[in-house]
């Protein structure tokens, strides 16, 4: 009896020390933040220069009537947009982006491109009202904070996640953004886009605290017929469908454009598959879905699924089967393919800190290369990079290919981000293969310091394929060629490298985030592709 006394105090006196202690480093933690945060605050502000002061993002009214873009231009993106290339009745990114990308460019050069899309941009930026419906949820987790400086500084995990708030907080920044009272009654013909008041990916991680969702993974492991695999997923699933169906009840809009120009943003793996799983049709047709999930196909087998509403009542109502097939994955038509990287401060050093390169006549008219003369010919220190999990055969094989070949760092572990930044900045190539699902945010940073992507990721639109040949800005490796990649990279000549680097160096803008909207950066051009897909485009076809 003493002895079963003394191991329960000891237990109890164990489980206080634990959450003492717990307790002091967190405050400890938050005591050197706050010291810290005067200066940190200084270096960032110099790092960011005029984006830590504000947007710059305006309605040039002289422009728009100076440079109006042709119609040929904008019908050859609207080709691109609406209808891509498929191969086997599958959208074929690869032969889209070769064909369409960049297509009024070629014979002019990227800056003529990119002239293109600065006059699309503000025309968006003078006609485009982006109309955000009214946050009804009470439950501040819901909801994501405002992108700030302390956000900013304290961002931590998978950078691809802090996506979803960084286009909230944008967005709100473009010239013409209302919250939608309800009174307000909108004309039928105007550039206006609608914006869901949900955000998948805030909500499924703050579902994760929520008892029920930890119920449901402790009866998993005795009663695995009564619970709903990814539960927090399906319960922002069922949210999504609430909100759908309190829109329609309050507001003309979208019965009015049956679904069309509504649309909402997510960075969470699930996407447009698992998390339009429970919502309307109509939305699920013709609406929008701004996604780093960009992948056309479901690896994975169909999954049975739960209503989620049955675990209101525990009723025995028999499951629903939800079909992976379009229109429930990714639409190129519809959706849009967004920049995978939120890391805000590692775009900003790799902007100071890294330039193009300059192709000396030397290797203009040079052949297949060897490791050392890119080594040399390029000025980095290794010859191809991967820092990730092996999660699957491709990543293995690549592994298996690269692990001895004299140049490479190829990293299975995690390690600093020090070591991170080193291993994009001093590498020609680094290795993009497909995880759980296609996208990565090592494609973007990759792009962000001139280290050409290699991609091997079959089923993933990539994003803004019909502005851009990605083709010429990466390698795109098929997943059955994964054992040819160490040797399509050497028949690569020094000439074809270094060009790449200079594309990727010349774009890489329009694929970086910032804490305020800048005139096309990643959050713009992801508006910008909306806005033709949804509106422009449509227009043009009736």
């Amino acid at each position: 009896m003493v002895m079963r006394v003394k191991f329960r105090l000891l237990l109890g006196v164990s489980l206080a020390a634990v959450v003492v202690f717990l307790v002091v480093r967190g405050v400890v933690k938050e005591l050197i933040f706050e010291m810290r945060l005067s200066n940190d605050i200084l270096n960032l502000a110099l790092l960011l220069g005029n984006d830590f002061h504000g947007t710059n993002v305006r309605c040039l009214a002289r422009r728009r009537k100076e440079t109006q873009p042709e119609r040929s231009e904008v019908e050859q993106l609207c080709q691109c947009l609406l209808h891509p290339l498929r191969s086997n009745g599958v959208p074929d990114f690869v032969a889209t982006t070769r064909h369409f990308g960049g297509k009024n460019a070629k014979g002019r050069g990227l800056s003529h491109m990119d002239e293109l899309v600065a006059d699309l941009l503000n025309e968006m930026h003078c006609n485009l009202t982006v109309y955000q419906y009214p946050i009804t949820t009470t439950d501040f987790r819901m909801i994501p904070e405002f992108l700030s400086v302390r956000q900013i500084l304290r961002a931590s995990g998978n950078p691809g996640y802090q996506t979803e708030r960084i286009i909230w907080s944008n967005m709100q920044q473009l010239p013409n953004f209302a919250v939608l009272p309800s009174e307000t009654a909108l004309p039928e013909e105007t550039d206006a886009l609608f914006a869901l008041p949900v955000f998948p990916t805030t909500a499924t991680f703050a579902h994760r605290n929520d008892l029920r969702v930890h119920w449901n993974q402790l009866l998993a492991h005795f009663m695995p017929d009564l619970t709903v695999p990814n539960f927090d997923v399906w319960r922002s699933a069922e949210d999504i469908r609430k909100t759908i169906e309190d829109i329609t009840k309050q507001f003309p809009y979208f019965n009015r454009s049956k679904g069309r120009l509504h649309f909402l943003t997510t960075s969470h793996d699930g996407g447009r598959a698992d998390f339009l799983a429970f919502a309307d049709p109509v939305f699920v047709h013709n609406g929008s879905v701004l996604t780093c999930t960009a992948d056309l196909v479901k690896r994975h087998e169909y999954e049975t699924m739960h209503n989620v509403e049955r675990f209101k009542s525990w009723s025995s109502s028999k499951p629903i089967k939800i079909p992976y097939k379009p229109p429930y994955i990714f639409d190129p038509r519809r959706d849009v393919s967004i920049s995978l990287s939120g890391n805000i401060m590692l775009a900003a050093r790799a902007l100071r800190d890294v330039t193009g390169p300059i192709i000396g006549p030397e290797y203009k008219h040079s052949s297949a290369s060897t490791v050392s003369t890119l080594l040399q010919a390029t000025g980095r220190r290794y010859f191809v990079f991967f820092a990730g999990k092996i999660r699957n055969t491709v990543r293995a094989d690549l592994v298996k290919i690269f692990q001895d070949t004299p140049g490479s760092f190829v990293v299975q572990h995690k390690f600093r981000r020090r070591e991170y930044e080193s291993g994009l900045r001093n590498s020609i190539f680094c290795l993009c293969p497909r995880g759980w699902r296609g996208w990565s945010p090592r494609l973007m940073e990759a792009m962000f310091f001139g280290c050409i992507p290699v991609v091997l990721a079959d089923d993933y639109w990539m994003p803004q394929g019909c502005f851009w040949d990605w083709t010429t800005l990466a390698v795109l490796v098929r997943e059955a060629d994964v054992r040819k990649t160490r040797e399509i990279l050497l028949n690569m000549s020094v000439a074809e490298v270094m060009q790449k680097q200079h594309d990727l160096l010349l774009l890489r803008h329009h694929f970086m985030y910032h804490m305020n909207l800048q005139s096309g950066d990643a959050s713009d051009m992801a508006m910008l592709e909306l806005w033709l897909k949804q509106v422009v485009c449509e227009r043009q076809k009736r």
